[in-house]
């Protein structure tokens, strides 16, 4: 059985999101319960992907600006 992550196509093709906002977007996804919420820190994001918690937040800000998630905290 597979345990993990896929990118699907419609996000691949946004070109105006990083490889990191991209990468960023599928922890979230696999950290989102059955709501749609996922609340990891992004020192946790960064530590399971290999990402700077610096680079988790410019990947966070992209995806606020691009609409595809949004944040409850000051995530900037």
């Amino acid at each position: 059985m597979f345990n993990g992550s896929f990118l699907p196509n419609w996000l691949l093709k946004r070109q105006e999101l990083t490889a990191s906002a991209k990468l960023v977007y599928a922890r979230l996804c696999q950290f989102s319960g059955k709501n749609g919420y996922a609340f990891p820190s992004r020192k946790t994001i960064g530590d399971e992907i290999g990402m700077s918690e610096g680079t988790i937040k410019k990947a966070l800000a992209e995806l606020v600006d691009a609409k595809l998630i949004a944040t409850t905290k000051n995530y900037r």
